[in-house]
Formats: structure tokens, sequence, C-alpha cells
């Protein structure tokens, strides 16, 4: 968020580049500056996403004034859960649905980048993730920690 332009570019490539070799290892040089060029295609919306951040915490703490009374309190509350995008910026609001299409323009890109090699490092980490998701669906739950759906 602080920084200069230049700053911020270069921490969003630097973790960027982190979360990709996170998920399929080591990158090489050529690898690493091919992605950092692909990330600069990517709108920046880091200080746009806190500043929203930033909102709908007050928003929150506003709502919260109300829990006193349940009959105001539960509607607006929910209206605010469901109504998520409502109240951003319009700067915001035009660059959010941008930013979503070039990220997944980026991860088909970082794809076609990859050895095979990564992109088995890639499979194995979603399979661990999918036995993980399959492993806890299969647990039970325990009485009173999930609210009961029915009441809504």
């Amino acid at each position: 968020i602080d920084g200069t332009p230049a700053q911020r570019t270069r921490a969003r490539q630097k973790r960027m580049l982190k979360q990709v070799e996170d998920w399929v290892g080591h990158l090489s040089e050529e690898q690493e500056q091919k992605i950092a060029g692909l990330i600069e295609l990517i709108p920046a919306v880091n200080h746009l996403r806190y500043h929203d951040r930033i909102r709908r915490q007050h928003e929150f703490l506003e709502l919260l004034k109300l829990r006193a009374n349940r009959a105001e309190f539960q509607p607006r509350l929910h209206a605010w859960l469901r109504d998520w995008e409502r109240g951003r910026s319009p700067e915001y609001a035009r660059l959010s649905d941008e930013v979503d299409e070039k990220r997944a323009q980026f991860y088909l890109a970082v794809d076609k980048l990859l050895t095979p090699a990564q992109r088995q490092t890639a499979l194995r980490r979603l399979q661990d993730y999918a036995d993980d998701f399959i492993a806890l669906s299969k647990k039970p739950v325990k009485a009173g920690a999930l609210p009961d759906l029915e009441e809504r």
C-alpha cells in the first residue's frame, strides 16, 4: 500500500512469483522474467482493495451498534453480507472484473511456461488439497458447531 508505484510493483511481482513458486517449485530465471512481465498486465488494485476493506469494516462497526434492536439489525446484516460490492468506489468496481479476467489469463500464460515436472508438482499439491477436503467432508460435525439453516 505504501511506497512509490515502482516499489509497489516490485513487491507485487515478488509476492506473485513466490506464490507461483510455492505451487510449482523452483522457477528458472527466464521463467521469473516472463512471469514478472505477465504480472504487469494485471491492474494493481491492492490499494483500492485495502480502502474497500476499511470501508466494509466501518460499515460493520456501524451495524454492530444496531445489534440490540434485532428487528433492524438482522435484515440489515443480511443485506450487508449479501451485497458485498455495494458501496465500492467506481474505480474499484470497474477494475474488479478486469482484474479477475487478467488474472485468469495470467495463470493460463504461466501454465504454458511450466515444465512437465512443475506441472506435476502443482497437480500433486492440488490433489493434496482435494484429499484434505474429502477427509474433512467425512468427519462428523459436532452438534451446535454450525448454525441451524432452517432458522433462516
